[in-house]
Formats: structure tokens, sequence, C-alpha cells
């Protein structure tokens, strides 16, 4: 798989897709993330710095574990800080919700959403608000890169959205996000605060 490449200031790291494929049969579940990401845990690490067919394909075989117990400690937590994210935007506390999306923000650089993550965006804040128009930048990115066909099958859980008017609707509006002109940089966490009562918070880049 060759080094992909995007207009968005993201270092080449970024944007080193990842498969991870946990157990075997039918029990094997697939997850995609990015390599930075996996990096930071020291078996991945040794994995994609070694000269080894895993490197090489960017795909990492785990056959004797469980693909539930494997992801479950990255999206139960994920969803519960959603969760606050938005009753925090609903409760208008600014300070609480800019505080929640700096963790969502983290996390959905290196990790795709499923499809309970974004069904709880869906169903509880609205198109404007900064999370939703952050995945939708995030799924125009990924879609430029990967082509639309690869994007809705990297994660199974998508399949459980192919028949939601909600799910097409925003696939259609990411793939039009290409064409607008860029106001906030993808990485740029302060670019998506609100600042309405709080102090503004000093931008991390100069685009």
């Amino acid at each position: 798989m060759s080094p992909r490449t995007t207009n968005e200031s993201v270092p080449m790291d970024w944007n080193d897709i990842v498969t991870v494929v946990v157990g075997e049969g039918p029990d094997e579940r697939k997850f995609t993330a990015h390599a930075s990401a996996l990096k930071r845990i020291d078996f991945f690490k040794a994995c994609l710095n070694a000269n080894i067919r895993e490197a090489n394909d960017l795909v990492i075989r785990l056959p004797e574990d469980d693909g539930d117990v494997f992801i479950a400690q990255f999206r139960d937590e994920i969803i519960k800080r959603t969760a606050v994210y938005a009753l925090a935007r609903k409760l208008c506390a600014e300070k609480a919700s800019n505080d929640a999306f700096d963790i969502l923000h983290e996390h959905f650089l290196s990790w795709f959403y499923n499809a309970d993550q974004l069904c709880m965006v869906f169903e509880t804040l609205d198109s404007s608000d900064p999370l939703w128009q952050f995945f939708t930048r995030m799924t125009a990115m990924h879609v430029k890169e990967e082509g639309l066909n690869k994007f809705v099958t990297s994660d199974e859980t998508y399949l459980l959205l192919s028949d939601r008017a909600d799910y097409l609707k925003f696939l259609v509006e990411a793939m039009a996000e290409d064409l607008k002109p860029k106001t906030r940089v993808l990485r740029d966490v302060c670019a998506w605060h609100t600042h309405i009562t709080t102090t503004v918070c000093k931008s991390t880049s100069a685009n």
C-alpha cells in the first residue's frame, strides 16, 4: 500500500491506515486505525516498525484474541464522551463541551468512528454542530483518499446504516465537502471550539 497524501495539514504518519484483524473464522472482526495511534502501544509499534509482512501490508492479525474485548475499551468510552458532549451542548455549557470535544478530537484523528458513535451524533446534534461538521470533514478526507466503496466497507458496523436516510445524506454532504473552501484546519482543535462566554483559546495552526 503506497503512502497516502492529503491536502490537510496532517503528518504523513497519520495517513498510514492499518487494518487490525482480531479472531478468526466466523468470529473474525476487522478494525481500522491510523498507524500513529497504534504505535503508542508497544506491541503494535514493534509490528509496524519491523521489516515484516505486517509492516509492509499494514495488516496486523490477532487470531487468538476476542474482537469485542479488543475494541470495547475504545468504543464504550467514546460513546460516553459523545453523550457528555451532546448534553453539554444542549445545556450551553461551553467549557464542558469544548473539553469533551478535545478528547473526541484526539480520538477520532486516530480511530474511525463506528455506527453507534455516528448514530449518536445524528440523533443528538444537528448538522451545524462542530462535532457533526468535524465528522463530515474526516469522512470527506477518507472518501477522497480511499474511494467511497472502500470507505463504507472499512468498518463492518457501517453496513447497519446502509438503509438510513440520514447516513446516506451524510455521505453525500461529505463528498461535496471537498469542493468547499476550508475555514478550519482539521487537526487544529481550537478551530472547532465554540467561544461565546469563554476565552478564545490559541490556535495550534497558523493556517
